[in-house]
């Protein structure tokens, strides 16, 4: 009976930790949503996958949203990321203390952090961050059951399914753990990162072939070559690598206008271009875009103007906390007005009345506070564990490490490939502060055995 109790308790406190992570999505009364969003609710209900983003965010709101309730979208990750507080914490405290300790420390990040913002979003973003944590759990493994190991195993095959970016940040973690692992004769550990690394294999093998089957292209992003020169573009490499280039070579983009000067997704959607008018996947606008991208890439003084941009982009980026990219007022014929209109009928009336569609979110403020709360969250969380983890020699700084590279690898990885915005950091530097809370817990927990064992 007091088993029971206890189930009954830790239900209830997560299931408000569940809502605490939705209170913009309550708020507004609909899910928050942005211009992507429009193409992942299209996709789920067409037969033809994207060319330009993974296909299984899309299956994840159908069947989260059960085809008619795009609420149930938000309410499902709002599961997940609840579910992973609280297995971190349960490796410290017994289940009701966890789950008091999670709806607290939800709570916490839900109105002083960006976390409640992405999580609200009809957006793949907060995968991201649950990417990360669930490989601070899979870090700290010797803590888990197995149930518990392959339940965080399952969310890092999720998100790198969900989102291309996480796919190769999956990779690039598996390799190094691996080596890491190797060097470090800990079996228990590679084995997990060979599981690991042998399903991100298979996702990157299942995407691939879908989109191989729909346009012939045997790659998980199909349209990659399109993102890597509208990035170059930004960058104003692109006019240079042209006028060098173009008296040699009978490029068909030489012909348009080579003094670009815009951002990544100007490039990409603007008239005037080879790949304009939805000629992004033939055979001779891939062929001329890879060249030039292999000139610009192999090139001593272009890849070196290349990584500094990068670098210098992603380091900016990595102090951007805002919570609004995308987040606005749409009008009607926009994405994604149309789409939730076509394929969410019963709910159309809800995203009319939104307060995202009054414009009554003053993200001005909004920012500020995600700014200023994730900046007071991290010196207090920092401050907790420095003061105890000194008496380990800093032992359990690991944790916080493989947190720090996590967000910065998400940052280059974004910044590289595509281009430099605040919520590709926002959407995972709330992590930050929670690892260091994990790494005080073990520190606690080590300083308690050694007076235990005194």
């Amino acid at each position: 009976m007091k088993d029971f109790r206890n189930v009954l308790k830790v239900s209830m406190l997560l299931a408000i930790a569940v809502l605490a992570g939705i209170w913009p999505a309550l708020y507004n009364s609909f899910p928050l949503v942005n211009p992507d969003t429009g193409a992942y609710i299209a996709h789920a209900f067409e037969s033809r996958p994207p060319i330009d983003r993974s296909v299984f965010y899309s299956y994840f709101i159908r069947v989260s949203s059960l085809t008619i309730f795009p609420m149930g979208c938000v309410v499902v990750q709002s599961c997940i990321g609840t579910s992973l507080v609280f297995l971190l914490l349960r490796q410290h405290f017994s289940a009701v203390r966890a789950g008091v300790l999670s709806l607290v420390y939800i709570l916490i990040l839900s109105c002083l952090t960006p976390y409640a913002w992405f999580v609200s979003q009809v957006n793949p973003d907060i995968f991201m961050a649950y990417f990360v944590l669930a490989v601070l759990g899979l870090v700290r493994h010797s803590r888990n059951s197995q149930g518990v190991n392959a339940y965080f195993i399952i969310i890092i095959l999720i998100a790198a399914s969900i989102h291309n970016s996480i796919l190769l940040l999956c990779l690039l973690c598996c390799v190094a753990g691996i080596i890491y692992a190797l060097f470090r004769k800990a079996r228990a550990l590679r084995n997990r990162l060979l599981l690991i690394l042998t399903g991100t294999i298979a996702i990157y093998c299942l995407a691939a072939n879908i989109n191989y089957n729909s346009c012939g292209i045997f790659s998980p992003n199909p349209s990659g070559h399109i993102f890597l020169m509208s990035r170059i573009a930004e960058m104003g490499l692109l006019k240079e690598v042209l006028k060098e280039t173009c008296p040699v070579n009978n490029y068909e983009i030489c012909k348009s206008d080579t003094g670009f000067n815009g951002r990544q997704w100007d490039f990409m959607w603007q008239d005037g271009w080879p790949h304009s008018g939805g000629r992004w996947l033939e055979p001779a606008v891939k062929k001329e875009y890879e060249s030039i991208i292999r000139t610009t890439l192999t090139s001593g003084k272009y890849m070196e103007r290349y990584i500094v941009t990068n670098i210098k982009d992603a380091f900016f980026t990595l102090f951007a906390t805002n919570v609004d990219d995308g987040v606005h007022r749409f009008i009607e014929d926009t994405s994604p007005w149309n789409n939730i209109r076509a394929f969410y009928p019963g709910s159309f009336s809800a995203f009319q009345a939104a307060k995202q569609q009054k414009g009554a979110f003053d993200f001005g403020i909004i920012n500020q506070v995600t700014r200023w709360g994730m900046l007071v969250l991290l010196v207090i969380t920092a401050w907790m564990y420095l003061a105890k983890d000194r008496q380990n020699g800093f032992r359990n700084s690991y944790i916080i490490l493989a947190a720090i590279a996590c967000c910065c690898l998400n940052i280059f990885i974004t910044t590289s490939l595509s281009t430099y915005l605040g919520r590709f950091n926002a959407r995972v530097i709330w992590v930050l502060p929670f690892s260091f809370f994990l790494a005080y817990l073990q520190a606690r927990d080590a300083v308690r055995l050694k007076r235990q064992l005194q």
